[in-house]
């Protein structure tokens, strides 16, 4: 029999109203039961299964403004359920994790969650389970694939509106390291103790990185990276545009960088090419990018 794509679309979109209708009264009736807002059930949760998360980062999980997941956070630490901690390493980094009082009430969600769960999969046929699982895995994917295609870019992104743009945390380098991997570029010396990052991020994604990393009145420009999918959006110049900011606003006297395969690109934000041996030594000596740059690569300097 031949399916008819148009009403195979229609079908899954009543299926899935049905699913999510049927989901989101469940997730009220849950929040209920723990005494709180829908907003700070799903803050709880994500806290809990994370182990440790800032407002920012909870903020981009969640797709909610920081504003907003604030508030939530805010209600929650006067509740007795989150507790706040700064970083060892930096005091303007402050994470958000359980108290014994949220433990307990994130276990109880879970575990009845559990249940309700066990009890859905108990009234699916055991043949029919693992066709189940593997059709919501497919369905899944799918959705996230359609969801990259409707979001390809076809006008320029503003921070603040479309994405954030900030200061990278902790909990960013790994996604940063990844996405440089992705790219062919450098990981070495990527990391809190290594230089200042800059990156933009939006719901958990992040979309683009920038590092720069100091010695004296000169300065490196280096990890410069924007996923793939978000090119010729305006992210990258916005990036460099807030690292070349940052650095002159510390007044800083002269910007470097290497590179290996975008020296026309850089010409565009006033880059000139130099020979290496005018950057200062000391830069490269303290840069992981002193060694694992190779010496072919393009030396510019902000003009």
């Amino acid at each position: 029999m031949t399916s008819n794509p148009a009403t195979d679309a229609e079908a899954l979109r009543e299926l899935l109203r049905i699913l999510i209708r049927k989901l989101g009264v469940l997730e009220r009736s849950e929040a209920a039961c723990c005494e709180m807002t829908l907003s700070q059930c799903h803050a709880l949760v994500e806290i809990g299964r994370a182990g440790m998360m800032s407002v920012n980062q909870l903020s981009e999980r969640l797709g909610l403004d920081k504003s907003t997941v604030s508030r939530s956070a805010d209600r929650l630490v006067l509740d007795g359920l989150l507790l706040r901690e700064e970083s060892a390493t930096d005091r303007r980094y402050v994470s958000l994790k359980l108290s014994t009082k949220g433990t307990e009430s994130y276990n109880n969600l879970e575990q009845r969650m559990a249940t309700y769960f066990d009890s859905v999969v108990a009234d699916i046929d055991q043949e029919e389970r693992a066709m189940v699982l593997k059709g919501l895995q497919t369905l899944t994917k799918a959705l996230g694939s359609a969801f990259i295609r409707a979001k390809k870019v076809s006008l320029p992104l503003q921070a603040g509106r479309d994405y954030s743009l900030r200061e990278a945390e902790d909990g960013d380098f790994p996604d940063i390291r990844s996405l440089l991997t992705a790219n062919d570029l450098p990981i070495s010396g990527v990391d809190t103790d290594s230089g200042n990052f800059f990156v933009a991020v939006k719901s958990g994604l992040i979309m683009g990185a920038i590092g720069t990393e100091q010695q004296e009145s000169a300065a490196l420009l280096r990890s410069f990276v924007v996923h793939s999918e978000y090119r010729k959006s305006g992210i990258g110049r916005a990036l460099m545009a807030k690292s070349i900011q940052s650095l002159k606003t510390g007044k800083i006297k002269a910007i470097y960088l290497l590179t290996n395969t975008a020296e026309q690109y850089f010409q565009q934000y006033g880059f000139i090419k130099i020979d290496r041996s005018e950057v200062p030594p000391e830069l490269l000596a303290n840069s992981a990018l002193g060694t694992s740059c190779p010496a072919s690569s393009a030396c510019m300097k902000l003009a």
